[in-house]
């Protein structure tokens, strides 16, 4: 090829390319902006749904099968403190003190061998059940972190366990701590003793398949450490400090 269109074609690819990463710039810019904005707007207005029970009904559709979604919405201080508890109890005892993400737990995960271990925080399963979506990447644990961040900048604490725990799946079908306590116990969550909040939180790494209304002996153990970890944690004291 000539040298003289061989310049040509270069000068050619040289405006797409700048146009594409304009376009990206953009589309990146765009993104950031839109999704602090959402994240602004949840801080002060309940969300009428989430990611996931979006993702469950779509997944039930595809498949044919019947879906009905229980959910009912309470503020942090009509759910009682015993849920609240139970939940940072055993799911994250350092919520008070990290900015979304927990670094110990994760150099532990990261040093861990064989099994795996989570390293999730209240915040990071939040940000996966309001915005996105189940399943293992680097694109979603990158998400993932990037959201919970922003909630955390953008939130109260108090503010980011009373929607946890009001979006967080208690059963298939069963979204909040209002509908996990009707379904497994018959009561409303300001009700709930410190055992019953603990086997709701038992159930809570995989509650398609642990149900605090049929606890297996593992929850029943797993609901007792629960308990204590409650009592070592403070009470209701920790939850007072929250809102500091």
């Amino acid at each position: 090829m000539p040298r003289a269109s061989r310049s040509s074609s270069s000068a050619k690819r040289k405006p797409l390319l700048q146009r594409a990463l304009r376009w990206l710039g953009f589309a990146v810019l765009g993104f950031f902006l839109l999704s602090f904005a959402l994240v602004l707007l949840l801080r002060y207005v309940d969300p009428p749904t989430s990611a996931i029970a979006m993702q469950r009904r779509t997944q039930a559709w595809i498949a044919g099968a019947p879906y009905q979604a229980s959910r009912c919405w309470r503020d942090l201080s009509e759910l009682g403190p015993n849920i609240a508890l139970a939940v940072v109890a055993s799911e994250d005892q350092r919520f008070a003190t990290h900015w979304g993400l927990d670094t110990t737990e994760l150099k532990k995960a990261a040093s861990a061998s064989g099994r795996k271990r989570g390293a999730s925080t209240i915040t990071q399963q939040l940000a996966k059940n309001l915005f996105l979506w189940h399943g293992r990447s680097y694109a979603r644990k990158a998400l993932e972190a990037y959201f919970a961040l922003l909630i955390e900048l953008s939130w109260s604490k108090p503010r980011i366990l009373e929607v946890y725990l009001n979006a967080v799946e208690f059963g298939p079908g069963v979204y909040g701590a209002c509908a996990g306590a009707r379904r497994s116990f018959q009561t409303e969550p300001i009700r709930l003793s410190p055992y019953q909040a603990g086997l709701l939180a038992a159930s809570l790494p995989n509650p398609h398949r642990r149900f605090a209304h049929q606890p297996t002996i593992v929850m029943h153990r797993r609901a007792a450490w629960i308990t204590r970890q409650m009592q070592q944690l403070g009470g209701q004291s920790y939850l007072a400090q929250l809102g500091r």
